[in-house]
């Protein structure tokens, strides 16, 4: 899953996990729409920009943890300062905007 409400940096982000042959993506916009489909489907690894509206991704990556432990966490975002609160929230992966 790819949650990004930048719709430049979502497709940016798929286009390049389908060129290294990762297909199956579901993304959102919105991250309250993708904390309910959370609820209802297990995600290997949830790809989440840091700022967005009415839930950061620090607060929904402590939701997808809660919910399924076992989801690999990896942060994406145009602020390098992030990254040690990314990886003390249980990110795996802190990716730079933008991606290449």
């Amino acid at each position: 899953m790819i949650v990004d409400d930048e719709s430049l940096a979502l497709s940016r982000l798929k286009r390049l996990l389908n060129e290294n042959g990762i297909e199956d993506i579901t993304e959102f916009n919105n991250p309250v729409e993708a904390l309910k489909e959370i609820t209802k489907t297990k995600f290997d690894v949830v790809f989440l920009d840091i700022s967005m509206p009415n839930i950061s991704g620090f607060e929904l990556a402590d939701s997808i943890i809660n919910i399924e432990p076992k989801t690999f966490i990896v942060f994406q975002t145009a602020y390098e300062e992030f990254a040690l609160k990314a990886f003390q929230s249980g990110g795996i992966g802190y990716l730079v905007k933008p991606i290449e």
